[in-house]
């Protein structure tokens, strides 16, 4: 998958993790151990993968090029600010 607006590829594309925090994410506060997610290399690869996705779409959708509408838009704002 390439983005169309600046060329950037989903292989290329980083979250910005570490697999620490990944994991770290699984972390269920409750001594009920019933609770408890596993945290195996699997798992947290799969929740980074999970995550990378959604950034990915989120990406895809904020490079999109900007109408004439929407650049006056932000030039008006940012004179205003």
């Amino acid at each position: 998958m390439t983005c169309e607006c600046c060329g950037l590829t989903y292989d290329e594309f980083r979250t910005g993790l570490s697999f620490g925090e990944v994991a770290g994410m699984l972390w269920v506060d409750n001594p009920d151990p019933t609770t408890w997610r596993q945290k195996t290399r699997h798992t947290v690869l799969g929740k980074w993968r999970e995550i990378k996705l959604g950034m990915w779409r989120e990406h895809l959708k904020m490079c999109r090029p900007l109408t004439q509408d929407e650049m006056r838009r932000c030039d008006q704002e940012v004179v205003a600010y």
